[in-house]
């Protein structure tokens, strides 16, 4: 009789059918644990339940905060002297330049 696989057991038989050759190469080198190759390394109860904790809290929130920064202007270590950031853009007053 077979059994179907779940969405999640199927996407996991494909990672490890991917990473087949690369895995026996490393078993072969003695580099890495059958047992761990097949089975993955375990976190312990206690730290695996902080992880979801942290995951709750941050996929609870309403709201995501996303920051992003902008720099402009000129970067004072690569200023040197007779440089062109001294005069601004080629052809154009240091006042009316873009990157100002």
């Amino acid at each position: 009789m077979i059994v179907p696989l779940s969405a999640s057991a199927s996407h996991s038989l494909q990672e490890l059918v991917d990473s087949l050759p690369s895995i026996t190469k490393a078993i072969m080198r003695r580099k890495v644990n059958p047992k761990i190759a097949l089975l993955g390394h375990k976190i312990p109860k206690d730290d695996l339940k902080q992880v979801k904790q942290i995951y709750e809290k941050v996929e609870g929130r309403d709201k995501r905060v996303e920051l992003n920064l902008y720099i402009s202007g000129y970067d004072e270590d690569d200023e040197t002297p007779g440089s062109a950031y001294e005069g601004g853009q080629p052809g154009q007053s240091p006042e009316e330049s873009p990157a100002r």
